[in-house]
């Protein structure tokens, strides 16, 4: 690997294990009035092209928009009930360019459950785009607001905003699906597909009722795709809207699924939204194409609903993703708990420059991959390959369930810093030079962070000596939170006098010193000053 690869590796590492993103936050974070959580009035369709007598089309009235009354469509059925019997439920969010999907319905119903695919209209209020796949012009005239590009109608109320449109239309549809008799109000998950996997992104971190969410492809964070989900984004929009700014308020069981080469949403918005909810599950699907046939065919989300709803067996969990240094190979170390045994294991990774390569908005790198032999102890252990730049391992359970850690990528997660003197210097991001390093003693460096009381913070300080060839002769890492208050020092040390005699003989001919702080729940890049003690 590179000359700086394995401490990059490490410090991610230690933070993805550690810590969740950091979340934006807008002083004017919207709100929605308590009706949207009580049964909506509805009135169903009983006859026309789109009557059907097994998938129900029906018309939920909506909040107001510019003083006017809305509506929203939906199919939804369910399955056969005895008496006093009860089935969970699942709201089906579309994604752009779709409708509402009858036959999505259909698959969920079959697999036991009550279901609800609400349509939003993504077009401009020209009535001539509303009618498409069957669902007539007249149904949809009066939905409220359309979908403009990513959020660009930030300017207007905040009531009269798509995206609060809907998220209400979203909390309006379980709230209809929990008001029907049969249905178990305490077992509604929800579902999404793109940009339906944005708005179910969304809605978990200001909804706690949903018991499950499943968002395939689509999540949060999205100012940091590589991918087209990045093209026509607007700053204001997305510190309002950016799932992100809620997702860490979500507590139900979530399983994020998306293809290691999706052409909208890069592998690393999982990562940080996978982050973002404790406890939560990773799927990743190679070469997974992008579209709601392809999603709807996805068995983990069925298997993962069932999992938590319906007493089916438990999707595996890793506990603990981190890096591990064994002479000059970096090992990569997962930990898990399965209730169904593990069959298979691989180490999906890339070589390519830039990580996750993405030309145009369009992925055009290459994935290799590596079996990995699986051992008992519930630990999956493989070593990166030489020029390993991103990596994530993918484990199959006897379910036939892929279950994945999140993506890593390593030579662009961190800025390594040069330090200008060998002794008590104070220095910023931005400083450059090297350090002599003494043959006794510690090396110590010490973290000065100023949070200024805001809200929780947590980060990783990193010392590593290199010698006079520039390999890595000792490194330590150390975790820290600040929580409300102004300031908080850390110190990491190494002690000179155990490296070993080879390493101490190079580094006497002329050794550098790098220190730095990772800010691993915001940008991965160095946090903030810090000061290197040479004793």
């Amino acid at each position: 690997m590179k000359k700086f690869s394995k401490i990059t590796a490490v410090v991610i590492a230690v933070a993805l294990s550690m810590v969740s993103p950091e979340i934006m936050v807008d002083a004017a974070a919207p709100s929605w009035p308590d009706s949207v959580k009580t049964a909506p009035d509805s009135i169903e369709i009983t006859s026309g092209d789109i009557y059907r007598t097994d998938v129900k089309s029906v018309l939920i009235n909506g909040l107001d928009y510019n003083g006017k009354k809305t509506q929203f469509f939906a199919f939804w059925a369910m399955p056969d009930v005895e008496p006093g019997e009860k089935v969970p439920g699942i709201v089906l969010m579309h994604g752009s360019g779709g409708t509402a999907y009858r036959d999505w319905v259909r698959k969920w119903v079959k697999r036991g459950y009550a279901a609800i695919a609400p349509y939003w209209v993504e077009s401009e209020d020209d009535k001539s785009k509303c009618d498409i796949k069957g669902i007539p012009e007249s149904y949809v005239w009066n939905m409220g607001p359309r979908r403009n590009g990513t959020f660009k109608d930030w300017e207007a109320p905040i009531a009269d905003q798509w995206m609060y449109h809907a998220v209400a239309d979203t909390m309006l549809a379980h709230s209809f699906l929990a008001s029907q008799e049969g249905v178990d109000a305490d077992k509604i998950g929800i579902c999404g597909v793109s940009w339906g996997g944005i708005i179910t992104s969304y809605t978990i971190g200001v909804d706690d009722r949903f018991s499950f969410a499943i968002p395939i492809y689509g999540t949060g964070f999205l100012k940091e795709s590589k991918a087209k989900i990045s093209k026509d984004l607007v700053e204001d929009g997305l510190n309002m809207w950016d799932p992100s700014t809620v997702l860490n308020n979500a507590k139900m069981p979530t399983l994020f699924i998306n293809s290691n080469n999706d052409t909208y949403f890069s592998l690393n918005l999982q990562a940080r939204a996978y982050g973002a909810v404790e406890g939560s599950r990773l799927s990743i699907k190679n070469g997974l194409t992008h579209g709601h046939d392809a999603a709807f065919a996805l068995e983990e989300a069925y298997s993962f609903a069932d999992s938590i709803v319906k007493g089916g067996t438990e999707f595996t969990r890793f506990t603990d993703n981190k890096l591990e240094f064994k002479d000059d190979d970096i090992i990569a170390c997962a930990t898990y708990e399965s209730a169904s045994p593990l069959t298979s294991a691989k180490l999906w990774y890339t070589t390519d420059s830039e990580g996750l390569k993405y030309t145009n908005y369009t992925y055009n790198g290459t994935w290799q991959s590596k079996e990995i032999e699986l051992g008992t102890t519930g630990v999956i252990r493989v070593q990166l390959p030489d020029d390993t730049k991103g990596y994530y391992i993918e484990a199959t359970d006897s379910l036939d369930r892929v279950n994945a850690t999140p993506y890593v990528e390593l030579e662009t997660a961190v800025n390594d810093i040069n330090v200008s003197k060998p002794s008590i210097v104070s220095v910023t991001d931005d400083a450059e030079g090297t350090a002599t390093i003494p043959l006794s003693g510690v090396v110590r460096a010490k973290s000065l962070i100023s949070n200024g009381g805001a809200k929780p913070l947590c980060a990783t300080i990193v010392l590593a000596i290199y010698d006079v060839e520039g390999k890595m002769a000792a490194i330590t890492t150390k975790p820290y939170s600040i929580a409300q208050t102004l300031e908080q020092i850390c110190v990491a040390d190494i002690d000179v006098d155990k490296l070993s005699e080879t390493a101490q003989s190079k580094i006497a001919q002329g050794g550098s010193v790098k220190a730095f702080v990772l800010d691993s729940i915001k940008t991965l890049k160095p946090l903030c000053a810090f000061e290197i003690l040479s004793k």
